[in-house]
């Protein structure tokens, strides 16, 4: 009976063990190295909805609402691409309810973010605090503005 050996001695039983075990390293890599660049467009999008939720805070404190135009909010983004999902390449949905006293940042891709005031309780304290201060300031002046 003839033996399955190359001339080098290796034989190929050994080989296919080599590719094999080469085959799911590979299927086991690279799952992960494509999903690397998916999860930092998605850090990348949650920090532009918090940017988004700050700018709105930023634009009730003088206001005293909030709202849904982009371009008041673009006055507290440092950019306009933060108004933009990265993950789809789409604007975000940005809404108000309740007279402008609540809002909602949402994403359009498939990967789903939603913010609302609610999650940002501490924060809009602050902002309605600073409303209620500059109202009291403007009262003193004799300006005061209702939203």
């Amino acid at each position: 009976m003839r033996r399955f050996t190359s001339q080098n001695g290796v034989n190929y039983i050994q080989m296919l063990l080599v590719i094999v075990t080469a085959g799911i390293i590979a299927a086991l890599a690279v799952p992960y190295l494509l999903n690397q660049g998916v999860e930092e467009l998605q850090e990348l999008a949650r920090q532009r909805v918090e940017r988004i939720a700050l700018a709105q805070e930023v634009y009730f404190e003088t206001h005293g609402v909030f709202t849904m135009e982009r371009d008041s909010l673009l006055t507290a983004l440092a950019d306009s691409t933060d108004l933009i999902d990265p993950t789809s390449d789409y604007p975000f949905l940005i809404g108000t309810a309740n007279a402008g006293q609540d809002y909602s940042i949402s994403s359009t891709g498939n990967f789903y973010i939603l913010m609302v005031t609610e999650d940002r309780l501490d924060q809009l304290q602050v902002a309605r605090q600073k409303w209620h201060d500059y109202q009291l300031s403007l009262g003193a002046q004799g300006e005061r503005r209702n939203p």
